[in-house]
């Protein structure tokens, strides 16, 4: 897949995030990394639905633009969220 980057990434361990583009706004796609040497739960903070993400791990989540992503791993390392769009 390639992707096209359409912000810097923010860390979410423990801090929700709207993921936001460059402009400001929330984004529609990220890309969430796990880092930590345990396994990562990612949570839509509105919908309370949740993954986990293996160690060393990245997926690919869909959400609406006003839905923020909080990330726990027990703080064993940092949890990363990049706000993407598919390139044509």
């Amino acid at each position: 897949m390639i992707l096209n980057l359409k912000g810097p990434a923010v860390e979410i361990t423990g801090a929700a995030s709207s993921v936001p583009y460059n402009n400001g706004s929330g984004s529609s796609l990220v890309s969430v990394a796990n880092l930590g040497t345990e396994v990562a739960h990612i949570t839509e903070t509105g919908s309370g639905f949740g993954v986990y993400i293996g160690i060393g791990e990245r997926v690919s989540i869909a959400k609406s633009y006003t839905e923020t992503l909080l990330g726990v791993n027990n703080a064993s390392g940092e949890i990363w969220a990049t706000p993407i769009g598919y390139e044509n």
